[in-house]
């Protein structure tokens, strides 16, 4: 009785493994890689960090942070992880971050080339001046501090 189990395993293993390469073709090229259609930023409708990361950055770094956001799949680098920023550097590098929001250190950004995220600085001052920048970013920083796996 075991025997004939085990050759009717065999068999159905026989017929399926077949079947699940079928419509696979190893010469198929490569789907393209999606575009990113670019759209001119909105003003901000929200000072609270949440929302500010929901409205320009969870596009790139995902709901959570992780760097899988809907346009991910189409920029030249993945964008970061932002929940595991604390865990590489042994603490909350809140100046570091800043810089990488606002591009305040331009040579560290002319130095690696081109960089795909944008600078959002001029775009919250357009909301409001320096002041309604100023309160912005510390929002936002607060917000992906508090995002950062424990």
């Amino acid at each position: 009785m075991r025997r004939y189990f085990v050759l009717a395993a065999c068999a159905v293993t026989l017929a399926i493994v077949p079947l699940a390469a079928w419509g696979t073709n190893p010469q198929e090229p490569a789907a393209p890689k999606p575009t990113i259609k670019r759209v001119p930023a909105e003003p901000l409708k929200s000072l609270e960090g949440a929302d500010i990361f929901r409205s320009y950055c969870a596009v790139c770094h995902g709901e959570t942070g992780v760097g899988n956001g809907p346009a991910a799949r189409g920029l030249t680098k993945q964008p970061a992880n932002l929940t595991t920023i604390t865990k590489r550097h042994g603490m909350f590098p809140r100046k570091t971050v800043e810089e990488m929001i606002l591009a305040d250190n331009e040579t560290q950004t002319i130095a690696h080339g081109t960089r795909e995220m944008p600078i959002w600085g001029p775009v919250f001052r357009k909301s409001g001046g320096r002041d309604v920048e100023t309160l912005a970013v510390a929002n936002l920083l607060k917000y992906i501090e508090s995002i950062q796996e424990k």
